[in-house]
């Protein structure tokens, strides 16, 4: 490779090399869907057809953002001891690191 093409760390940009206009997010993970669950439905952990039918939905793309982002914490209501409710940014945050493919139309052969 030439010298010229080689930039140092320090001097680099990220970039999201496509815009993403929507995403399919697939549970892959026995633990994540169980606790996931245990949320939604106390009385029922894992979804029985889970090991056999995968289980997807629709994500937000407006979280898919590059390295080095900085995270937003989201802001909600909460009731405090004495009645009042408080509209603040919340005190815990889930986060996850998620690998991706990108799915296009392709290129001509040759």
């Amino acid at each position: 490779m030439a010298p010229d093409l080689l930039v140092p760390m320090q001097q680099a940009s990220y970039l999201r090399p496509v815009v993403i206009g929507d995403f399919t997010d697939f549970f892959t993970s026995v633990d994540h869907v169980s606790r996931v669950g245990r949320i939604v439905r106390p009385d029922c952990d894992l979804p029985p057809a889970f090991k056999h039918l995968p289980l997807a939905y629709n994500g937000r793309t407006s979280s898919v953002v590059i390295s080095d982002t900085p995270v937003i914490r989201p802001r909600g209501q909460k009731r405090l001891g004495n009645g009042d409710v408080e509209f603040a940014p919340t005190r815990s945050l889930d986060y996850k690191l998620e690998a991706g493919i990108f799915i296009g139309a392709g290129n001509a052969l040759g």
